[in-house]
């Protein structure tokens, strides 16, 4: 299959792996934010650190394209899986950055839910990535991150409902909503990744 004729020299598969371990390990420090939230300047700086090393992983990847005559999948996929790798980290430091500087006090219980989501669909996506060429077990996968998605869009919606109904400063009600459409979103671009997983198994199968 024309799938994984890849150069030798420029194994891509093998860098969106390790590009997806970087983006797992800023998932989990966000998880450990959102269930224990002290020392948080410090977990912040992890994350922001881990985020740089993410960026690195990102020019890694460009710089191997352009070196790059043949490559396994299309190069504008390539140049997408990328984007979309770096996009997530991305969101998930704002949403970490945003929790700082609006000087939240606590998480809750929504929260907390949504930042194991993202955890989840993180992990499914470095798994997904690890999958190639078993293309049925890359979509059975990409599936279990829609319905991660899915059930984000169902949270979000109750949270947003309830801080309506029962947030009466108004102040802490603009931070929440949010900080809540952020989190919501981060999980759109894990979505966004799996619906692109999907296009190149189907284009390349």
């Amino acid at each position: 299959m024309k799938f994984f004729m890849m150069p030798k020299e420029e194994k891509f598969f093998d860098m969106f792996v390790e590009a997806s371990e970087v983006v797992l390990e800023g998932a989990k420090i966000f998880k450990e934010i959102m269930e224990n939230f002290d020392n948080l300047d410090e977990k912040i700086k992890r994350l922001s650190e881990i985020e740089k090393k993410g960026d690195g992983h990102t020019h890694r990847m460009v710089d191997a394209l352009n070196r790059s005559f043949i490559t396994p999948i299309d190069r504008d996929d390539i140049y997408r899986l990328n984007s979309n790798l770096d996009d997530i980290l991305d969101y998930i430091e704002a949403c970490a950055v945003r929790l700082q500087l609006f000087k939240i006090q606590r998480t809750n219980a929504g929260m907390k839910r949504f930042a194991s989501l993202i955890y989840q669909a993180v992990e499914d996506i470095n798994r997904a990535l690890s999958e190639f060429p078993k293309t049925q077990k890359i979509l059975s996968i990409t599936r279990d991150i829609k319905d991660l998605e899915s059930e984000g869009d169902t949270l979000s919606h109750k949270l947003i409902s309830d801080l309506f109904e029962q947030e009466k400063d108004p102040i802490e009600l603009i931070k929440l909503k949010e900080i809540y459409g952020r989190l919501e979103s981060t999980l759109d671009r894990c979505q966004d990744l799996a619906c692109l997983l999907e296009t190149i198994v189907v284009k390349n199968g």
